[in-house]
């Protein structure tokens, strides 16, 4: 197989398998300038009391401007004491979610608030979300956020953005799917601003279908392009209404920030530098502070965090594949003439293996002292190379398409795919992470609160090791078997997916 046909098929998993279409961002795209540098003020990680036993602590000017003290679960704002759920920011919640409609403790989502300083981040940030506060699964596990997202240098590009209000809101101010347009005018409700470069991003806003009465309510933004990897972006709310008419009310603590006010809420204090950034830079965007209901800003993650693992896959692969040395067994032909499919060869390959142990169901990534996969393991996986009929009567030289599967299913399918395209050789191979050998394993993940869930990315990864190793053999060895000697083309090799689990190689 040549070389450029191995980087075609393995650029397409690295494209997919990160977050889709990343591939549209350039490496090293992480903010610069004096408007995107972020300050040293990050949200905690770690819950910090601030009531003392008279109610209030902190800023001096607060303390003074409420001398009688607040209720435990207020805050001194700008002098008056006010609702702010203070027990609620105590453990860990963002300050500017509001406190009567805090349906999710970290609204608004994505956030900066959940990030630390980090020198050797590119971004300058790493993400610090405390599982403890994510929703539990009913058996009260935690979501594991460190193995899914602490530690990055932000957070991914295709992060649902979204924030929550205490009150319904007149959804049809929101710029809807049929009007992305109305997204980047100058009086849109929403703004969304991408900071290095002062862009707005188009998108369309709806509220939850799903909001029960009395409830939060979650207002999504769904951009309609993608944010760049590795930028810092701003989304700015204003003018929203409830279905009376009458203005969504600012939050306290937000008002506090947006207004100036003096406040005894250390979580808080500590954002006002960056809040500083934030509102110079909404302001060169032509949005009047004093009309905000709120704002936040949040960093996404870098391409090569995100493409970290498949650049140290690639090589390795290139160099076990072009060696010709990994070998397969021929377990049986059949022929059918007459038939659609009338000729089936089914074996097994020895593929590099980048996982654990046995390179089965569960198993994740073997990793060097860097981190980074190691794919010095080896592996059997199974092969289905089915000839449709055209091919196989005209006896001409025909090119392969590797096959992967649907959801949970087998490479076997590679047969019936061969039966509705009769131009095409199809070699087929169980789709790891998402085969039918993986049903336990998905399932207890899933019922586990995502706990081990990267089992599932990382045998999607190892799944293109294993198309491209077929994809070798295809075009070399296999070409030469006695079945299916002066079938195959071996000048280029494709790609077909399969419903979901198969169609991401397409993206």
């Amino acid at each position: 197989m040549r070389r450029s046909s191995l980087v075609s098929l393995v650029t397409v998993g690295l494209v997919a398998c990160q977050d889709p279409a990343v591939s549209s961002a350039t490496d090293g795209a992480s903010t610069t300038g004096a408007s995107s540098e972020m300050s040293e003020t990050t949200g905690p990680t770690e819950p910090v009391p601030t009531t003392s036993s008279s109610g209030s602590s902190g800023s001096t000017g607060a303390q003074d401007g409420c001398p009688e003290g607040c209720a435990t679960d207020e805050a001194c704002v700008g002098g008056s004491c006010e609702a702010v759920g203070r027990a609620d920011i105590e453990a860990g919640c963002h300050p500017l979610g509001d406190p009567a409609g805090r349906g999710q403790c970290v609204y608004p989502w994505p956030s900066n608030f959940y990030t630390t300083s980090s020198g050797d981040s590119p971004t300058g940030l790493a993400v610090a979300l405390p599982a403890a506060l994510l929703p539990k699964n009913t058996q009260q596990a935690e979501f594991p956020a460190d193995e899914f997202i602490n530690g990055k240098p932000g957070f991914t590009p295709n992060a649902q953005i979204r924030f929550a209000s205490a009150q319904p809101i007149d959804g049809s101010s929101l710029p809807p799917l049929g009007d992305i347009g109305s997204s980047l005018a100058d009086e849109a409700p929403i703004v969304l601003l991408e900071v290095s470069s002062g862009e707005r991003w188009p998108y369309f806003a709806e509220v939850d279908a799903t909001a029960v009465a009395g409830e939060p309510q979650t207002i999504f933004v769904r951009p309609m392009r993608q944010p760049r990897a590795g930028e810092r972006y701003v989304v700015a709310v204003r003018g929203l209404r409830d279905k009376n008419g009458e203005e969504i009310p600012t939050s306290p603590l937000f008002r506090a920030l947006r207004d100036a006010l003096t406040t005894d809420v250390p979580q808080l204090e500590a954002e006002r530098e960056r809040y500083d950034e934030i509102f110079a830079t909404l302001a060169a965007a032509g949005i009047d502070r004093g009309s905000l209901q709120l704002a936040w800003d949040f960093t996404t993650n870098t391409q090569a965090d995100l493409q970290r693992d498949f650049t140290a896959i690639m090589p390795q692969v290139v160099a076990s594949a072009e060696a010709g040395d990994l070998g397969y067994t021929i377990a049986e032909v059949s022929e059918f003439p007459g038939t659609q499919v009338p000729l089936v060869v089914r074996g097994t390959f020895t593929v590099p293996s980048c996982l654990e142990g046995n390179s089965g169901p569960g198993t994740v990534f073997a990793r060097d002292p860097e981190g980074l996969p190691d794919c010095s393991n080896t592996a059997t996986a199974n092969f289905w190379i089915a000839v449709p009929q055209a091919i196989y009567e005209a006896k001409t030289p025909a090119p392969v398409a590797v096959y992967g599967h649907g959801l949970l299913g087998s490479g076997s399918e590679a047969e019936s795919v061969a039966k509705k395209n009769g131009s095409l050789i199809m070699a087929g191979t169980d789709f790891w992470g998402m085969s039918e050998d993986d049903i336990a394993a998905v399932i207890g993940m899933l019922g586990g609160n995502f706990v081990g869930g990267r089992t599932l990315g990382e045998r999607l990864v190892q799944s293109t090791v294993n198309f491209t190793t077929l994809a070798y053999l295809a075009q070399g060895e296999l070409a030469q078997e006695p079945a299916l000697q002066g079938l195959i083309d071996p000048s280029s090799v494709y790609y077909v997916g399969g419903r979901r689990a198969g169609s991401w190689g397409r993206r």
